[in-house]
This record gives C-alpha cells, structure tokens and sequence, in this order.
C-alpha cells in the first residue's frame, strides 16, 4: 500500500483551497501599494489595470492556426462573377511565428502595405489572388484579414498555389482565425 495514496482531483483541489485559505487566515498578509517601473513588481498583484503602451499586445494581428493569410475583399468580388467551385490563390509569402515579417510591423502606414501588396500582384505571371501562409502565433500583415486553416485547403497544387473550396470560402469573414491587435493587453 503507498504512502500517500491517490485522491480524485475534485478531492485534491478541495484540499489545496482548504488548506491554503487556513493558512492565509491565519497569517493575513498586508496589502501595500507601490507606484514603480522596477523589475520589483515581479510576483506582485496589481491594484489597476495594466494597459501596453502604444499599440497594445500583441503589437500586430496575429494567427491562431496553421493556415494560409488572404485578404476578404477578393472574396467578394469573386463570389459575384464567378460560378467555379474552387478559386486558387499564389503563395506569396511564408511567415512563421517569431520571425519579424519585415514588411508588416515596423510601425509602417496601411498604404505602404496596399502598395505592396499592388506590386507583388504585377510580379506575377498569373492573375490569382495571392495568399500568405502563416504558422500559429505569425503575424498577418494588412491587407491579409483572415486565415484559411490549412485543414480546409482543398488542394495544393504546387508549393506556390493551393486551391480552396468556394463552400469553405463562403464561410469566411473578416478576421477568422486571427487574433487582433491588443487583444491580450489592450492600448492606453
């Protein structure tokens, strides 16, 4: 027979909470407030809500899954000229999480971005609308406002164009699947 036997789970945190009210019961801890910037406040609990500066944080949109980054205003435009039941898209980019998408979070305008993504579509040879794959945790850099899971890809043709279901596509919305900037820490 062990020691210390198992317990159910419901049973342990019962015991933990128990024990530990008990022990704040009987040695109260007094609360102190202090208006610092030191690396002190580590283990600390704040009285007011913490703000980030600037732009919040994360400090860009951000992917929660494994998918490839497009832009919904094409959808649109497709939906209404267009009875295929696949559309394809050109693989422009490849971001991963960790990895600075020089292009998309240096503080620079959406214009620069628009006219970017403007120069990238006259580079290439076919008129697809382009896509970016990103891991989860990637920035999505404007004018890319969703992300496709790469499990609803339909098809890769190649490693620079996949095809997509319009059924999958016909789902979508603006900002699926990212996490928005300041969403964890909103901006001041």
């Amino acid at each position: 027979m062990p020691v210390h036997p198992m317990v159910p789970v419901p049973q342990a945190l019962r015991t933990v909470l128990r024990e530990t009210a008990a022990i704040l019961y009987e040695n109260p801890v007094a609360s102190e407030h202090v208006a610092t910037t030191s690396p002190s406040i580590i283990g600390r609990i704040s009285c007011e809500t913490i703000k980030a500066s600037q732009e919040g944080y994360p400090p860009y949109n951000a992917s929660i899954m494994d998918g490839y980054a497009i832009n919904t205003q094409e959808l649109k435009n497709f939906r209404q000229t267009d009875n295929s039941t696949i559309k394809r898209f050109q693989i422009v980019k490849r971001i991963h999480a960790g990895t600075v998408a020089n292009d998309s979070i240096n503080n620079s305008s959406t214009k620069e971005h628009t006219s970017l993504y403007k120069a990238m579509s006259i580079i290439t040879n076919e008129n697809l609308s382009k896509a970016i794959y990103v891991t989860t945790g990637a920035v999505v850099p404007p004018p890319y406002d969703t992300v496709i899971p790469v499990e609803d890809v339909d098809e890769y043709v190649s490693n620079k164009v996949i095809a997509i279901a319009i059924d999958v596509l016909s789902r979508v919305s603006k900002n699926s699947w990212i996490r928005k900037l300041g969403c964890d820490i909103p901006p001041y």
